[in-house]
């Protein structure tokens, strides 16, 4: 990742927001796993399409302090690694697996607004990520459904 265009993009986010902490917590986050799939992720966080995400409990057993928190800010990187925009994490509800709906999917990206390719693709996803955890994914797996608003995308802070 491009640490310095991170820090200068936080910094920016910072001044076009005043109600931002410059010396907060923030995290940096890639989602898909090929840079093409990062870059349209990024393409719909940024357009409002995509308001929402989802991760297992277990995803943060290593480092319980990388546990996605209401009030978070995340900021959302490309398949190059350079920011593109930041987003507060609104609200989380943890629930098992096995209770998700299509109410709590509605806030993907729109080929995963349906309940059941979203629950084949999580469940593969999942079952990559967890290996070598200890963990793999089950109905009753808590999975976090974090919903977020996006505040800032690049090109319209300040600099």
């Amino acid at each position: 990742m491009m640490k310095d265009q991170i820090v200068k993009f936080w910094e920016s986010c910072c001044r076009a927001h005043p109600e931002l902490d410059p010396n907060a917590r923030y995290t940096v986050k890639s989602y898909g796993n090929t840079p093409e799939l990062a870059d349209l992720l990024l393409g719909l966080i940024r357009d409002g399409e995509k308001t929402g995400t989802f991760a297992t409990e277990w995803e943060f057993e290593a480092d319980p302090s990388s546990r996605p928190q209401e009030g978070d800010h995340v900021i959302v990187v490309d398949g190059k690694g350079a920011p593109g925009c930041l987003y507060r994490i609104d609200t989380i509800q943890a629930l098992p697996f096995n209770e998700i709906t299509e109410e709590h999917v509605a806030c993907e990206g729109p080929s995963m607004r349906e309940l059941e390719p979203w629950k084949k693709m999580h469940w593969a996803y999942w079952t990559r990520v967890l290996e070598g955890t200890g963990h793999e994914p089950t109905q009753d797996m808590t999975v976090l459904v974090q919903y977020f608003t996006v505040l800032e995308p690049v090109g319209t802070s300040s600099t």
